[in-house]
């Protein structure tokens, strides 16, 4: 096997290297481990046998952890022969998973201490092994399809830079899988003995993966069942003097590598939650993208340029039996939702009217569908004659101007110019519209085009997509109803209907909409992970040229 891309000389040498498959070839010299550079100010050999004498591979999270990264490179994976680079491949437990799971890929390990990828070498002949410092990274931009970084970022005091360093390496539509301890706050002796520089929020993960450039896919968290019991032991190690000495600390990794039931709820976690967005754990995960090669799940205006390859979503032609259903279920699903569950249906339409101004003339509904939404709407003549509602399907539109003839019904597309004049609305609503959208932000720049600079409005409703109130909802309401009426999966129809995530929908908003007032359903917190939905208002941002 030869690796894809080239390799620059070592220090002293003025050839680059080749592998043979066993050994990389340069100059004089024959090594199965290439050496570049070294950086011992957040690991070291020492650390790593202690991680062996007290977790081994077998300790349950990080089985779980190591399942959980194979599970998400076989979404990532662009074809079978990609290149697959875990830094921090330490002991190599992972690099085994890989080479079993992925044989005809390209499978390169790198960490920056020695001896563990020398006695790697060994066990495991015929992988790459590079060892260098990430914040020197001496290999080529763009030669990597995915990249994982398990438990790697906490030990690098520049982590900014390291995960710049790791955005150059992927390739355009590249995805890096990162996992990371969580809970800032519960930084102690156990952190500072492993040499980690901090402990993350999800929020700081993701703003540092976004500030390098990054599309953030994935947020969700490892240990959710284990962490009340985990944080408990945390605090007790920052607060009691007993348990800040070192030995301490490290019998409590041995402590948890056999418990049964360690084993039982990291197990119950990745059998029956390993789709949900988990609001926190002990380790916090993400997957991120490097322009948007990936539908994987799913700008700020300085940040279009590193944006832009994201949109539109594009998804592979579906079957004609697919189509067929995919029609059916939109109409069905807009028939049951009111029916039977009435009570979430009716925070969708009544958040947008109680959120309208007393005075306003022009409302624009973009993707109004069956005219759902006017039996919740009061109106004076006025604001009827300039009622406009906007749906792509030219057989939703007739039904509309059949029930409401007294409002104007458009066939339009909203992710393209409609024809209004700019600024002709003072009221504009999206229900349950944005998170289905391909060109999200053609659809966010028409909506501000259209929408009064001095009194106009935007109101959505969106669903609180990947949450785990959502995901469990959804299980006994849609997709229990869909897949007993079509005897098939429910998967393939909701990955493409619902393709952008809240915190994507935000982001293309923030740049030409200010929020002004938000309210989470059911719950009456912003928060996501125990809510359906979020209604949400906006006025618009006058842009400077």
């Amino acid at each position: 096997m030869m690796l894809p891309f080239d390799l620059p000389p070592p220090v002293g040498y003025s050839v680059s290297p080749k592998w043979d498959g066993q050994n990389f070839v340069f100059g004089d010299q024959i090594t199965p481990v290439l050496e570049y550079s070294e950086n011992f100010a957040g690991w070291s050999d020492d650390l790593t046998a202690l991680h062996e004498e007290a977790a081994g591979e077998s300790h349950p999270i990080d089985r779980a952890s190591r399942n959980d990264a194979v599970a998400q490179v076989k979404k990532l994976m662009p074809s079978a022969q990609a290149v697959i680079m875990e830094i921090g491949c330490s002991s190599g437990f992972l690099i085994r998973d890989l080479t079993k799971s992925f044989p005809e890929a390209v499978i390169v390990g790198a960490d920056v201490v020695k001896e563990p990828l020398y006695r790697l070498a060994k066990s495991l002949p015929g992988v790459p092994l590079i060892r260098f410092d990430l914040l020197q990274c001496p290999l080529p931009d763009q030669s990597i399809d995915v990249l994982i970084m398990l438990n790697v970022l906490e030990h690098i005091e520049d982590d900014v830079v390291a995960l710049q360093k790791a955005f150059n390496l992927l390739k355009p539509g590249g995805a890096l899988v990162i996992e990371v301890p969580a809970g800032p706050n519960l930084y102690d002796a156990y952190d500072a003995e492993l040499h980690h520089f901090r402990r993350y929020s999800t929020s700081e993960l993701h703003n540092k993966l976004t500030k390098v450039g990054f599309i953030v896919r994935r947020k969700s968290h490892l240990g959710f069942v284990l962490f009340p019991a985990f944080a408990a032991v945390k605090l007790l190690n920052k607060w009691s003097p007993f348990r800040k000495n070192k030995a301490v600390v490290r019998k409590q990794a041995a402590s948890t590598s056999g418990n049964s039931l360690v084993k039982l709820a990291l197990e119950f976690e990745s059998k029956r939650l390993p789709n949900f967005q988990l609001p926190f754990g002990i380790r916090a995960l993400a997957v991120a993208v490097k322009d948007g090669r990936c539908n994987y799940y799913g700008d700020r205006r300085d940040g279009v340029k590193n944006r832009a390859n994201k949109w539109p979503k594009t998804f592979p032609p579906l079957s004609p039996e697919k189509i067929t259903i995919n029609d059916d279920f939109v109409l069905y699903w807009h028939e049951v939702l009111p029916k039977k569950y009435s009570i979430v249906d009716g925070f969708n339409h009544n958040y947008v009217v109680k959120a309208a101004s007393q005075e306003f003339t022009r409302t624009l509904e973009i993707g109004a569908g069956n005219g759902e939404h006017l039996k919740y709407e009061r109106l004076n003549e006025r604001q009827k004659e300039n009622y406009f509602a906007v749906d792509i399907r030219e057989n939703m539109v007739a039904e509309l101007r059949n029930q409401y003839p007294e409002i104007r019904a458009v066939v339009g597309d909203c992710q393209k110019r409609m024809n209004f004049e700019d600024g002709y609305f003072d009221r504009i609503l999206a229900i349950h519209v944005l998170e289905h959208l391909p060109d999200l932000p053609a659809a966010v720049r028409e909506m501000h085009r259209l929408c009064d600079k001095n009194r106009g409005l935007l109101s959505i409703v969106i669903p609180c997509e990947g949450s785990l109130a959502y995901s469990v909802a959804r299980k006994i309401s849609a997709q229990r109803i869909f897949e007993a009426r079509y005897k098939q999966s429910y998967s393939w129809f909701i990955e493409r209907e619902h393709i952008n995530l809240p915190h994507e929908i935000f982001e293309e908003l923030s740049p030409y909409f200010s929020l002004t007032a938000s309210t989470y359903f059911p719950i009456p917190l912003k928060v996501e992970f125990c809510n359906l939905c979020i209604g949400a208002t906006f006025k618009p941002n006058r842009l400077t040229a």
